[in-house]
C-alpha cells in the first residue's frame, strides 16, 4: 500500500546563497514609484524623477516633468518578500522621522 504524503515543506536549495557586493553599482534618485504592471510572470515597477521644465509660456505657470529613471523588473514571487522589506523600512522610518498622510492617502514627509 502506498504511503500518503506528508505535509508540503518549500524545497531547499542544493547550494549556498551568497552576496556578492558591487562597489561599481550605480545609484539612481527616484521620486516616486509612477506605476507597474504585470505580464503574468513578472512584475515592473517604474520608478520617476520630478524635473522642473522650461518655461515656454509665461501664462500656464510652472510645470514639472514626470521623467521614469527605473523599471526595476523581478518575479512575482520576489514582490511578497520586496513588501517585507519595504514595510519594515517604512515602519522604521515612521519611528525615526515624521511622515503624515496627505489628502490623497499618500505619505509627505515634513
Amino acid at each position: 500500500m502506498p504511503t500518503p504524503p506528508g505535509p508540503l515543506e518549500p524545497p531547499q536549495p542544493p547550494y549556498q546563497v551568497v552576496l556578492v557586493d558591487r562597489d561599481d553599482l550605480p545609484e539612481t534618485f527616484a521620486s516616486s514609484l509612477r506605476r507597474w504592471w504585470s505580464d503574468g510572470v513578472n512584475i515592473t515597477l517604474e520608478f520617476i524623477v520630478n524635473r522642473p521644465a522650461e518655461i515656454t509660456d509665461p501664462d500656464a505657470g510652472p510645470m514639472v516633468r514626470m521623467v521614469p529613471v527605473v523599471r526595476l523588473v523581478m518575479p512575482q514571487q520576489g514582490l511578497v518578500p520586496f513588501r517585507d522589506e519595504l514595510t519594515n523600512a517604512i515602519t522604521k522610518f515612521q519611528q525615526e522621522s515624521p511622515i503624515k498622510p496627505t489628502a490623497e492617502g499618500s505619505r509627505s514627509i515634513n
